[in-house]
């Protein structure tokens, strides 16, 4: 059985964290106030205070998202998004500056999810953190639709075939799969990720036009997603000179 997650012992280091060397209690209870105010404004589902957590870490909110993630491990032992939570709760404790923490849940990872891909990501982050600066800078690991649902439906598995395609480089069958998806079912979790996955494939394709339209229908259509906030990394990218 995995060990329990302790979120008073979590939550005792990061108020003493956030508190600094201010001279107060009445500090701390003035924080705390403040991330229970965080934590009960969520929807009240795994689901929406998940996305609550990743909203903050978004904003690079990182410490209040260390605090909401800890929560919700705390509130939700063995929901299907732990292992998800856990890497971006080390993620958020990094660079709130909590090292240490950082690759004590990385290693967690490891040892609770090692068939997932959240155990590669964190076996990644935790080679970066052992190497030091300046190269311990942590990659950004998107979400993984196959990580959030259980169990998997047609759509998923329609995600997961177009990504194989992707991740073989045969681009074309990737890019009919991730359009045939998006365009049969706009208002699925997933439309956003196979619209953007579609305008990578354009790009390896040379089809650089396309790919700045379908980058800027992801922004249009989807603001306020992560899938948004990467298109406009991508239009940057791809630019017109």
């Amino acid at each position: 059985m995995r060990r329990s997650w302790s979120s008073a012992a979590a939550l005792a280091g990061l108020l003493a964290a956030l508190a600094g060397c201010g001279p107060t209690g009445s500090r701390e209870a003035k924080e705390r106030a403040r991330l229970e105010t965080l934590w009960s404004q969520a929807n009240p589902t795994p689901v929406g205070r998940y996305d609550a957590g990743r909203a903050l870490y978004k904003k690079r909110q990182y410490a209040e998202a260390a605090f909401v993630f800890q929560r919700f491990l705390a509130m939700y032992p063995r929901n299907p998004l732990e292992p998800a939570a856990l890497y971006y709760l080390s993620s958020a404790q990094y660079y709130a500056g909590n090292r240490a923490e950082a690759m004590a849940a990385c290693r967690r990872i490891m040892k609770d999810y090692p068939q997932t891909d959240w155990a590669v990501f964190a076996r990644q982050d935790l080679v970066a953190l052992k190497a030091g600066p300046p190269e311990d800078q942590l990659r950004e690991h998107w979400w993984h639709p196959w990580d959030w649902f259980r169990p998997n439906p047609p759509t998923v598995r329609e995600f997961n075939a177009a990504r194989e395609h992707f991740d073989a480089r045969d681009f074309d069958k990737a890019l009919a799969g991730f359009r045939s998806l998006a365009e049969r079912h706009p208002d699925s979790a997933l439309a956003p990720a196979a619209w953007y996955y579609a305008a990578r494939c354009y790009e390896y394709g040379a089809q650089l036009e396309k790919a700045r339209e379908t980058f800027q229908h992801v922004v249009a259509k989807y603001p306020h997603t992560e899938w948004e906030w990467l298109a406009q990394d991508d239009l940057r990218r791809l630019k017109p000179e």
